[in-house]
């Protein structure tokens, strides 16, 4: 009887130590925080835009994190961001699609945190197999999983589809929806942006020349560079 309970003790003793190592051990889904990736208190598209775009590319480590993390985010290890994409990549299927890609998805988040909305945010970056299609409808998914619209610093939009401009949380609106304005818009108001924080490493001669994010610079193609890139 009494090795009966000795056995009993230890078959109790292993299913507790079992336990413990599960709990250790096993990662727990983080939780949707909204587009704040690097969890800063803000959602801005030239650090939160870019680490998702980056991560949809395939990047990691410090190629993924490298100046596209605030001086205060709380997330700012690569892994921890890798993670907390991962946790939350079905959030990040912007057309409902069924698929997240880098030149879907990830473009559609980047435009709508510079402020993009209408046709300018939506133009060539919708997937035929989306069910969500139209700018306002993605526009109104995108509003729905931003938890700080209105902090990240984002220049204004181009405006509705029908081309009346109008202001946004992220900032003053822009002209028009047509596809000149947003030409426009980002010759004066993106490329300074990419030309500083993306181009050294996103172009030929990068450490970045081998993914599918490559940029045409001045250098190659000093007339047309600037359509090149907005295409």
């Amino acid at each position: 009887m009494q090795s009966l309970r000795l056995h009993q003790g230890f078959y109790w003793v292993a299913c507790l130590l079992a336990l413990l190592v599960l709990t250790v051990t096993t990662p727990t889904a983080q939780a949707n925080e909204g587009l704040d990736i690097d969890q800063d208190g803000s959602e801005a598209p030239l650090t939160d835009g870019l680490l998702i775009i980056r991560h949809l590319f395939g990047f990691t480590g410090t190629a993924l994190s490298q100046g596209a993390t605030a001086s205060d985010a709380q997330r700012a290890d690569p892994s921890a961001i890798t993670q907390y994409l991962n946790d939350n990549l079905d959030t990040l299927d912007i057309d409902a699609s069924g698929d997240v890609t880098p030149l879907t998805d990830g473009l559609l988040i980047i435009r709508h945190l510079f402020g993009f909305t209408g046709t300018a945010l939506t133009q060539g970056a919708v997937s035929s197999a989306g069910t969500r299609q139209s700018s306002e409808d993605i526009g109104t998914y995108l509003a729905s999983i931003a938890t700080n619209q209105g902090t990240s610093g984002g220049n204004g939009n181009t405006g509705s589809e029908n081309g009346e401009g109008g202001n946004t949380d992220n900032g003053a609106g822009g002209s028009g929806g047509s596809d000149n304005s947003a030409q426009t818009y980002f010759n004066d108001e993106v490329w300074k942006v990419i030309d500083n924080k993306c181009l050294p490493c996103h172009q030929t001669t990068g450490v970045a020349r081998n993914t599918s994010l490559v940029y045409v610079t001045p250098n190659q193609d000093e007339t047309s560079y600037l359509s090149k890139n907005f295409e």
